[in-house]
């Protein structure tokens, strides 16, 4: 299901509440008036009447409308924030679920547009769009005064708005610009921190620094030009404004000279003047953001084009397990050639099936295939002759066991990681899969046991710590099949008897296992055994028969 309409219907709903918010911002701008009237009834009025108790009664019901314009105006502060903040929410799991779920790599950059878009629609630059319509009013105003002040308050209006509309020109591909420059930027700071083990024990700094300054550099360049005109177009608001509020005052002295108007008139005139061309100039003095909100919700209209939630699907029976290929074809999009080839094969359930082949062969991508981590371009891969991809996405991590390549861990806790995050379930849950994974005893040496803080904040464990971790994780649920790439490849001896142990457990339990390796040990342990080279199968059988048969390359150690 495309997110499309979720943003949609999340977009809808911010402009629900955009014309409770248009209405209050109408009355409080109008409630603003109460000061300019105020000053010229007290002048005409008042004060060549000497009436105290009108100045008195004036002065009572301009505090009244104050006490509605404080009102309005924090009710509209208000009522903005919780719309922005509920687009937020309303879109923030979603887009994570489908970005979890796309078949790229997944991205981060549409949470942040989300959260930028939610700081975004409750600033004051969309407050100033939203006082935009009381300027007509106001410049009616002026007009009526006075012709002449209405004509200067006018044109500089439309000076401002042809300074915006010149500015978005300028802006708006250097914006687009300086986000991607942005963005490279960040990948190559990101893969450095990934990669920090190899730059610290090579001394890769400066090149580390030179590679990530280069992309950095180019995003400044550009973020600098930007600053340049916006400079440019704030500063010449600013100074029109100044010369708009001295032409009114000019214009207000010259009726007072004339003796067609008061002092209060003049004072009202530069305040009304003023709330007139105030939206406008905020609006060109933040014209890059206003430009930045276009852009960024266009960005995001865009991915959530691109991105799918995990569709639910109707409650299959519990499989048996068996995992059949039909002419299993993938190749990446935008790649003509293709990792994996017309695959033709059944994995039966209670059996254990080694995957062997050169660096290349496609070993991993079958590996991910077969737990629908991808999608195969053509054919069919099936679990209990159902597509992987048509089974319930929560149900199919169920029944499916997966320990990747590269094994990685949630920021959380031993018990966490191994109970998939699940902080519901009983912790004896995850004891139990720590045992029947035959880790127990290794985790118990840790120094906080179950409650060792793992992830970005937590402990470092070894290589083969981590595969045994993640081991336990593979079969906490009891899988009906469960999927292991090179799950030795950092194991000492006593770590691979503990992985061979388990694996003949789990073929005690009727799952199936899929071993992909590159190392003989585990074949002690495996019914079938599966060659692979470019993407084909090139052999498949029983062990002893397939080793028999020649021209098996693997791994000795």
């Amino acid at each position: 299901m495309k997110l499309s309409a979720d943003f949609d219907q999340a977009v809808s709903l911010y402009k629900k509440s955009v014309g409770i918010v248009s209405l209050f911002s109408f009355l409080a701008n109008l409630s603003f008036l109460a000061m300019p009237l105020f000053m010229m009834n007290t002048y005409r009025t008042v004060i060549p009447a000497k009436s105290t108790p009108t100045l008195f009664a004036l002065l009572a019901l301009v505090l009244v409308i104050m006490g509605a314009y404080y009102f309005l105006e924090k009710a509209r502060t208000i009522i903005l924030s919780k719309a922005a903040l509920r687009f937020e929410a309303d879109l923030m799991g979603l887009v994570m679920a489908a970005e979890l779920n796309h078949n790229k790599q997944s991205s981060i950059q549409s949470i942040n547009d989300i959260q930028a878009l939610r700081v975004h629609l409750s600033s004051s630059v969309v407050m100033s769009a939203f006082d935009l319509m009381t300027v007509p009013i106001f410049l009616f105003i002026i007009f009526y005064i006075h012709i002449g002040a209405g004509l200067v308050l006018m044109a500089s209006i439309i000076f401002l708005s042809y300074l915006a509309i010149k500015g978005n020109a300028k802006t708006s591909p250097l914006i687009d610009l300086s986000r991607e420059k942005n963005i490279e930027s960040q990948k190559v700071l990101e893969s450095f921190a990934r990669s920090q083990e190899n730059v610290k024990s090579m001394g890769m700094y400066k090149e580390a620094i030179a590679e990530y300054g280069a992309k950095h550099n180019e995003a400044i360049k550009t973020q600098i030009e930007m600053v340049e005109i916006q400079s440019k177009t704030s500063s010449l608001s600013k100074a029109m404004r100044q010369v708009v509020q001295i032409l009114l005052v000019f214009t207000g002295a010259m009726l007072v000279l004339e003796g067609g108007a008061s002092m209060g008139v003049v004072f009202a005139m530069v305040i009304i003047g003023g709330r007139a061309i105030g939206p406008v100039e905020a609006l060109v003095g933040n014209w890059r953001q206003v430009v930045l909100i276009k852009t960024t919700y266009n960005k995001l209209k865009d991915r959530l084009s691109e991105l799918e939630l995990p569709e639910k699907s109707t409650l299959l029976p519990v499989p048996k397990g068996f995992v059949r290929l039909k002419q299993v074809y993938y190749a990446p999009e935008g790649v003509s050639d293709p990792i994996l080839v017309k695959l033709q094969h059944l994995f039966e359930s209670g059996t254990v099936t080694a995957v062997l082949g050169n660096n290349g062969a496609g070993k991993s991508t079958l590996a991910k295939v077969i737990v629908g981590y991808i999608k195969p371009s053509a054919g069919h891969a099936t679990l209990d002759d159902q597509e992987i991809s048509s089974w319930d996405p929560v149900l199919k991590g169920f029944y499916m066991g997966y320990m990747p390549q590269k094994v990685t861990f949630f920021n959380g806790t031993v018990r966490d990681n191994i109970a998939r995050l699940r902080k519901d379930d009983p912790d004896h849950f995850a004891i139990d899969a720590a045992k029947f994974a035959g880790v127990h005893d290794m985790i118990m040496r840790l120094p906080k046991g179950y409650d060792t803080v793992l992830g970005d904040f937590g402990m470092n464990l070894s290589g083969g710590q981590a595969q045994l971790l993640a081991l336990a994780r593979a079969v906490y649920t009891k899988p009906k099949v469960l999927v292991l790439d090179e799950p030795n490849a950092a194991l000492d001896g006593v770590g691979e008897q503990i992985l061979m142990a388990c694996i003949e457990k789990c073929k005690k339990e009727n799952m199936t296992v899929i071993v992909v390796t590159q190392r003989p040990g585990l074949l002690k342990v495996a019914d079938e055994m599966l060659v692979m080279q470019s993407g084909r199968i090139v052999k498949s059988g029983p062990v002893t028969d397939t080793m028999s048969s020649g021209n098996i390359m693997i791994e000795k150690k």
